[in-house]
């Protein structure tokens, strides 16, 4: 998935269940913070005939990507001797670019956006186990590995013919030494489905916030999944709310992780 304001073409993945549409590129300078956070929306169609629950973007690093990541392709801004901008081949910039949910500005600064909080968190034992399954279907080869984040489609649950949305954000340094700007790149994914409603901390989001979404969706009936990474855990919440902790995610093969 790119990173391109330019590119507004629909494409399938490889089994041709899906359509996602680039609707939207936003990007929120924080000049004090030294950094830059940046979210894509795609619309998410089901071509397929079954429902798909918790559709989630899988990041995965392969050889076409940099430093280890899912992040590949990045190039600066375009130059009239560069139209299509300089390559950046630093692998340090690509390990910079942190995984979060949407980010709108707040009163002190910028804060998670409620509509566009898509981020999700694995283990790494969760993150292996895809491994052999998708090399098995010619997803992943030799040397190449899911990582441990994505980004989770909504609706959850998403029915035959029926459209959702997903939110693909990012926060980077605003700049690099030795490297100009990042002004496009992609992103690889994996997509899976799961059984499990899962509701995610991510950079920026206290874990009452966190909690407090996850709550806003036990309406739904199911058990959900509340994981969080930095802070301690808030007091129990409801019943079907099971709590996860988890230390850090590797963002990177190298390895490279989250919390850094």
């Amino acid at each position: 998935m790119a990173w391109d304001v330019a590119a507004k073409a629909s494409f399938s993945d490889s089994s041709h269940t899906l359509r996602l549409t680039p609707l939207t590129y936003t990007d929120l300078d924080h000049i004090a913070g030294g950094t830059r956070y940046l979210t894509a929306t795609f619309r998410v169609e089901n071509l397929g005939a079954e429902p798909l629950e918790n559709l989630t973007l899988r990041a995965y690093a392969h050889g076409g990507t940099l430093g280890g990541t899912a992040v590949g392709e990045v190039r600066g801004f375009p130059t009239p001797e560069n139209p299509n901008g300089p390559a950046i081949t630093d692998p340090r910039v690509a390990q910079s670019i942190r995984p979060l949910h949407g980010t709108q500005l707040g009163s002190s600064g910028p804060e998670p956006d409620p509509h566009a909080s898509d981020f999700q968190a694995f283990s790494q034992t969760e993150s292996q186990a895809l491994d052999p399954s998708a090399q098995a279907k010619g997803l992943l080869g030799g040397g190449e590995a899911v990582l441990d984040y994505g980004f989770v489609v909504n609706p959850r649950k998403l029915e035959p013919a029926a459209a959702g949305m997903v939110n693909v954000a990012v926060r980077l340094p605003r700049t690099f030494e030795g490297s100009p700007k990042p002004y496009r790149f992609k992103l690889s994914f994996v997509v899976t489905t799961s059984k499990t409603l899962r509701v995610s901390q991510a950079l920026g989001e206290t874990a009452a916030q966190a909690l407090g979404r996850a709550e806003a969706m036990l309406s739904q009936g199911q058990p959900i999944q509340l994981v969080l990474l930095r802070d301690p855990p808030p007091t129990q919440g409801e019943p079907g709310l099971s709590l996860i902790r988890l230390s850090n995610l590797r963002i990177g093969l190298a390895p490279t992780f989250l919390l850094e």
